[in-house]
């Protein structure tokens, strides 16, 4: 699957609702920050604790509310800026379904890596403790061994998250299935194809990251009120493109995979 395909296809996404697009994950970002500033209001933390738990349970449907539009527009269906939240309503059982099935799923990922980090943590103490007691071979040897198992357990932990991260467009797609074939089902798709997903999530980090960099240096080589001002407008302009289009390559990540075992199957 090539970087190619799933710009174009991303493009397809979300050319025909793209300002609607925009709307609804800026009213779904300002939903959430409402939650987290009523619930940061409280002084008591059992309270604030309790909110934020609530706030939570709501916010996560609405997030699939968000990808279910993003699937219609794919499709070519007609959306409203507030289907987001009746959809994701709609489905708020089957999505805490098949949410808390992924968290099951992780939890022998997430022991395995923090079993992982307390070990690296242990070796690089002894590490430090040896080269300071000066036995150099050890301590280097120790540092070593703490740095591969750390990284091995992380990438560990990394690819089985990256590999149930279908489970809200398969959801969509197959209303039929019980939340353990769909946990299921996104392995399954994602196998041999956990690379591919990371390089992707590694381009759109690279796109904010160039925008955030151009802004900051017109900002910088202006040292001006203008400057300022045109930093700033750039980066809106840069983020009202940006914030559709990221969530529009993993649609079309999830639709071109999609494709590909369909043809595959029929082969």
């Amino acid at each position: 699957m090539k970087l190619k395909e799933i710009h174009t296809e991303a493009k397809r996404c979300i050319k025909n609702n793209f300002w609607k697009l925009f709307f609804i994950i800026l009213l779904n970002y300002l939903i959430v920050l409402a939650f987290t500033k009523v619930s940061d209001s409280f002084d008591t933390p059992i309270f604030t604790l309790i909110f934020g738990i609530v706030s939570y349970i709501i916010t996560v449907p609405l997030s699939y509310g968000v990808i279910v539009s993003f699937m219609k527009s794919s499709s070519e269906e007609s959306i409203s800026v507030f289907d987001f939240i009746s959809d994701g309503m709609k489905a708020f059982k089957r999505v805490w379904c098949v949410f808390g099935r992924t968290i099951l799923k992780l939890v022998l990922p997430i022991i395995i890596f923090i079993i992982g980090f307390a070990v690296s943590f242990g070796l690089l103490a002894k590490g430090i403790y040896d080269s300071f007691a000066g036995q150099g071979t050890s301590s280097s040897a120790l540092l070593i061994a703490s740095a591969v198992i750390l990284i091995a357990t992380a990438i560990y932990y990394i690819v089985k998250a990256i590999s149930y991260s279908l489970t809200n467009y398969i959801l969509y797609d197959n209303p039929e299935l019980s939340a353990k074939e769909i946990v299921e089902e996104s392995s399954i798709m994602m196998k041999g194809h956990v690379w591919s997903y990371i390089l992707l999530m590694i381009y759109t980090i690279i796109l904010y990251l160039v925008l955030m960099g151009a802004c900051s240096l017109i900002m910088t080589l202006l040292q001006s009120v203008s400057g300022v001002i045109l930093g700033m407008l750039l980066m809106i302009a840069g983020a009202v493109i940006l914030l559709p289009y990221s969530l529009g390559l993993q649609i079309a990540f999830y639709n071109l995979l999609k494709g590909t075992d369909k043809t595959e199957n029929k082969e």
